[in-house]
């Protein structure tokens, strides 16, 4: 058995923040590289190529004054958290980071919220994680982490709104998207790939990358799913300005950067497939 993905101190950020957060009637939802290292110790078989060890949260908020109160709540003496010079991160009495975005009907305009400080952050997608979640047992704490179709589908949604300086998300799907190679269901394949198959569209290889891109297909609601498309319509091209360097950065071989490129295009299918 291998060791778990958290350690002591992270469930005790975990506790912390479900003990605040319930009180005040409101579940936070863990996304990013965080809840991938947790389904790793669950039901995926998935592994990122870099480490973080700060843990993404986003809880939905009808107002700013509730999300303040939230903020309040948790950097109190008996919180836990204290403030950090990022109005949305807040580290640990135990050592941890944790940063929490609010989404909503907080949001103004839709998909977007503004800081105090005038800065503004991206919020497009969250809102399916109100349907779109798994609940985890975590030793002591019940948490709710995006179910990985949704996650897939956020990380894409953010390299497009940081792109190209940051390219860390796109890295991550890139990395799912080889690990689903090994977790093919036959008759599923059989059931939705075998006309790919037959057009030469897909092989066998990416029919992992592919089914994935049908199931965030099937999450995103269209003006979501239509950027994603979009995103990847010219990836690994000499007209690709961002895609290419991003995920090619790491292969020194080209015939292994050519097969790491060909899921996106398989994955894009699937999208549009839904």
């Amino acid at each position: 058995m291998t060791d778990p993905s958290y350690t002591k101190a992270d469930v005790e950020l975990f506790v912390d923040l479900d003990r605040v957060t319930a009180a005040l009637g409101t579940t936070p939802c863990l996304i990013g590289a965080g809840a991938i290292r947790l389904g790793a110790d669950f039901n995926w078989g998935v592994r990122l190529d870099r480490v973080t060890e700060d843990w993404d949260f986003v809880v939905r908020m009808e107002t700013r004054e509730q999300f303040a109160e939230l903020v309040a709540t948790l950097v109190a003496e008996n919180g836990g958290f204290h403030r950090s010079k990022v109005k949305h991160r807040f580290h640990h009495r135990g050592g941890g980071t944790l940063d929490l975005i609010p989404y909503g009907p907080l949001e103004d305009p839709s998909g977007e919220i503004q800081w105090s400080d005038g800065r503004r952050m991206n919020t497009s997608g969250l809102s399916v994680l109100d349907e779109h979640h798994e609940e985890r047992q975590i030793e002591n704490v019940a948490l709710r982490s995006a179910t990985l179709p949704a996650l897939v589908g956020l990380k894409l949604l953010a390299y497009y709104d940081r792109r190209p300086g940051i390219t860390r998300d796109i890295g991550d799907v890139q990395a799912i998207l080889r690990d689903m190679e090994d977790e093919l269901d036959d008759e599923r394949v059989i059931a939705e790939c075998l006309d790919r198959f037959s057009s030469g569209d897909v092989t066998y290889g990416e029919a992992g990358a592919y089914l994935l891109g049908r199931n965030v297909g099937r999450v995103f609601p269209d003006r979501d799913r239509e950027v994603m498309v979009a995103l990847l319509e010219n990836v690994g091209q000499p007209e690709d300005p961002t895609l290419g360097h991003a995920l090619g950065y790491s292969y020194s071989e080209l015939d292994e950067r050519k097969s790491e490129l060909s899921r996106l295009p398989a994955f894009r299918l699937g999208l549009m497939d839904g």
